[in-house]
């Protein structure tokens, strides 16, 4: 989450810009290669989309636009360094590399391969920018690991600071809640295939039947079969406004009418209602979280010898 992942993590408008006419220009040069404006701006587009959907006024998106041009394009200079480096020590990254990836965060965010690059498109991401992004955070890793710095693990006590630091972040106090979810999708069957399994799950519950073998039996992302569809504790404001509504006034144990979210239909069972966060609902998350911050300590260390030794302009 750490998204998995920094990727899920990329920030997330129109620029005033792309309200005109582009004019390319270069807008910096790293060793003997150039950094275009059109690199920066198709980088821009998972924040532009964040943005917008923000509702922040013109004038706030502006600024936040020539803010965050200026970080991209750090970013993508940091990125020409690591290729660089890359080629040097004649490190790549495969197809079969990224694919692995992928499944292995779909895996861990409990969603099919098909869930999570739609997710990512909602966000702007296109799947080759998806998998672009996935290619660059493993060739980081594999350079990491020929330095003889491998991902740094977390200690207890490093996890527990990590959380006290983010329960202090404006938001982060917000109430967790713990939903189970089955979730039905229309296949080769279609719509009245779909209304069909949504009737038929209903009788189910209706009869007693159990929500945890529901899933197994019905629910389309196999992923969610071992788990019964437990989401695990979770901040409420990480929920669709769908799945918050049909939970709101639930008792624990009980579970939501139907409700369509995107194209599919859900069923939300309530495990557990909103309480303050502990620990223990994220000790994993705050363990990746401790670690992460540890290992981007060493990746700026290390970026500041490769622009040490490399020929950076910036024009922007």
């Amino acid at each position: 989450m750490t998204f998995c992942f920094r990727v899920l993590a990329v920030a997330f408008f129109m620029s005033p810009l792309a309200l005109g006419a582009v004019v390319e220009r270069i807008v910096a040069v790293v060793g003997e290669r150039p950094i275009l404006l059109s690199d920066v701006q198709r980088r821009a587009r998972p924040f532009r989309v964040r943005m917008m959907a923000s509702g922040a006024n013109p004038q706030q998106m502006q600024q936040a636009e020539v803010q965050m041009q200026k970080e991209l394009l750090q970013r993508l200079i940091d990125e020409r360094l690591e290729e660089l480096a890359a080629e040097k020590a004649k490190v790549s990254i495969s197809r079969e590399e990224v694919d692995a990836a992928i499944g292995n965060v779909a895996t861990n965010a409990r969603l099919t391969v098909a869930d999570l690059l739609r997710e990512a498109a909602t966000q702007g991401l296109a799947e080759a920018d998806y998998r672009e992004e996935l290619r660059r955070q493993l060739l980081e890793g594999r350079l990491f690991q020929l330095r003889g710095r491998g991902r740094p693990r977390a200690s207890e006590v490093e996890a527990r600071a990590a959380f006290e630091k983010w329960t202090k972040q404006p938001g982060n106090e917000q109430p967790v809640v713990r939903v189970a979810l089955l979730a039905l999708r229309a296949g080769v069957e279609g719509a009245d295939g779909l209304a069909a399994r949504t009737k038929a799950v209903e009788d189910r519950l209706a009869a007693g039947a159990g929500f945890c073998d529901l899933v197994k039996e019905f629910a389309d992302d196999v992923s969610s079969h071992a788990t019964c569809g437990d989401r695990g504790p979770q901040p409420a404001s990480a929920l669709l406004p769908a799945i918050t509504k049909a939970v709101e006034g639930l008792s624990a144990g009980a579970v939501s009418a139907p409700f369509s979210a995107g194209d599919a239909v859900i069923f939300a069972k309530l495990i557990e209602p909103l309480r303050a966060p502990v620990f223990e609902d994220l000790r994993e998350a705050m363990t990746d979280r401790a670690a992460q911050e540890s290992a981007d300590k060493q990746r700026k260390a290390w970026l500041l010898e490769l622009r040490a030794g490399h020929f950076v302009d910036v024009r922007m």
